[in-house]
């Protein structure tokens, strides 16, 4: 059985979005409509056969991709739009978690999966789906709405009966500020590491009772002021960079 990672990567075209359905521990099948743009549509007729034929009456999960220029400074790609939660929530009683693949639309890369968890299972009525239409329409209208802050995609979702949880893979965390899941950055924390130990080090072997007085005698004060200055810059900028790591 082929993954769903390569699956995904193996897209030919994947500026465009593209949508599959798969059983729980099934493989992708792509059930992806024509549309006259890059936003993806789901070919209703591909989903029903599925049904009928594969899964029946049990639920199921579906997965979308959202194409990311990893160069440019598009925001929220890794959040679901207004459109995203209301097709999920409507189809609560048949899709379980509906997932949103950010992928490189250059190189079809993943870079990360958002899952949107149904937290019921009913068949929703239509006063209540009209009731999050109007949810949705206040989202798009309200300038206070209008930024990619996953925050507010999370309150939205919430109240749409969704929870966002998100899945970088690995060698990429999901950016609180942007909206996408981005490159972590290699190597810092041991190049600095490296660096506090060489200064330790140093500063060990220059002791007296190590080397005596001929080197130690040349250790002015001045020279011991800047060399723990520039140690104490050193363990600063390390923490602030774990912090950082933490946070994302």
């Amino acid at each position: 059985m082929k993954s769903s990672k390569k699956i995904i990567q193996s897209i030919v075209n994947p500026k465009k979005e593209h949508s599959f359905v798969k059983e729980p521990r099934g493989e992708l099948i792509e059930t992806t409509g024509k549309s006259i743009d890059e936003s993806v549509v789901h070919d209703v007729s591909k989903i029903i056969t599925w049904i009928k034929n594969v899964r029946g009456k049990k639920p199921f999960q579906s997965v979308h991709t959202h194409p990311h220029h990893t160069n440019s400074n598009r925001y929220g790609s890794a959040l679901p739009s207004p459109a995203d939660l209301l097709y999920t929530t409507s189809k609560r009683n048949l899709i379980t978690t509906e997932y949103i693949a950010q992928q490189d639309e250059n190189t079809g890369e993943l870079q990360g999966y958002t899952a949107l968890h149904n937290k019921r299972t009913d068949i929703i009525n239509e006063k209540e789906f009209k009731r999050k239409e109007r949810l949705i329409e206040m989202f798009r209208d309200k300038k206070r709405y209008s930024s990619f802050e996953p925050k507010r995609r999370e309150n939205l979702a919430e109240r749409m009966g969704i929870k966002i949880k998100y899945h970088p893979v690995r060698g990429y965390y999901f950016n609180k500020n942007t909206g996408n899941y981005e490159k972590k950055e290699k190597g810092l924390e041991k190049i600095f590491s490296s660096l506090l130990l060489s200064f330790a080090f140093v500063f060990f072997i220059l002791q007296t009772n190590l080397t005596g007085n001929i080197i130690s005698d040349y250790l002015s004060e001045d020279y011991l002021v800047g060399f723990f200055g520039l140690l104490i810059c050193l363990v600063v900028l390390f923490f602030y960079l774990i912090l950082e790591k933490k946070n994302r």
